[in-house]
Order: structure tokens, then sequence, then C-alpha cells
């Protein structure tokens, strides 16, 4: 498990921790904190599995980034798309995901 995804996650969940009530209902708010917390344990599972089967690292990574991409997707759809203000969190994690990718 990368430390940058994780990081990325933790920022998304306290950026959807503390959102303005205005911006996004107290569900909404529930349903993004879970979804990083749950990117996250997903994370350390697909980090634990290529310690195990040496041979599943590629199946691993690339489960990694369907992950990524679910999570984008689900905030996405949860901050309203273009017309939330938070949408702009959403390039910024993709440019980091594959920067973490590329160098680590």
């Amino acid at each position: 498990m990368s430390p940058g995804r994780v990081a990325v996650m933790g920022t998304l969940a306290v950026a959807a921790a503390v959102a303005p009530l205005d911006d996004v209902s107290g569900s909404e708010r529930a349903l993004a904190v879970a979804a990083c917390a749950g990117g996250i344990g997903l994370h350390a599972l697909l980090a634990w599995i290529p310690n195990r089967w040496p041979r599943r690292l590629l199946s691993a990574v690339d489960v990694a980034l369907v992950v990524d991409a679910l999570l984008i997707a689900l905030l996405a759809l949860l901050s309203g798309g273009t017309e939330s203000p938070a949408v702009w969190l959403l390039p910024v994690f993709c440019l980091a995901v594959t920067l973490i990718l590329t160098i680590g």
C-alpha cells in the first residue's frame, strides 16, 4: 500500500468530513468518508496480497487502479458533479494517484 494513496484518501475523507453542510447532506458526508476508509482498507488488502502470492502483483496493481477509479466516480457523484465547489479535488486526486503509481 502506497503511503501517498493513504494520504490522498485521508485528505479527501477529512475534506468530506468538514465540508459545509449546505453543500453536502449528512448521509452523503458519511458515505464519502466511508468510501475513503473503504478505499484505504482495500488498498491495505491489495498490499498484503503480493506479499503472500508474489505472482499476483500485477493483478493487485490493476485492481488498485479500479478501486481508485470507483472512488473518484463515487466522490464525483456525491459532490454534486460539476456544480459542487469540491469537484476541484478530483483532478488533484487523479494526478496524485498517477504520480504515486509511476514513482512508487
